[in-house]
């Protein structure tokens, strides 16, 4: 399975979304960026899967904190 698709099986809408999620360096560069996951994905599958798993957790747990 691409990274794509996992991020999205995981419930993500895009693997871009990880990318959005942790933001920017003072600099501007992302402080995570797709090379990274991807190269996460092929090479450190288990730490590839916590950090979508960390993202999607993290958003359900801010909508669910909006709607208090």
């Amino acid at each position: 399975m691409t990274p794509s698709k996992q991020a999205k099986a995981a419930g993500l809408k895009s693997l871009q979304q990880v990318v959005d999620f942790h933001g920017k360096k003072a600099n501007g560069e992302p402080v995570l960026n797709l090379k990274t996951l991807r190269n996460w994905h092929e090479h450190k599958p288990a730490i590839f899967r916590t950090i979508l798993l960390g993202v999607k957790t993290d958003i359900e747990q801010m909508r669910k904190a909006v709607k208090l």
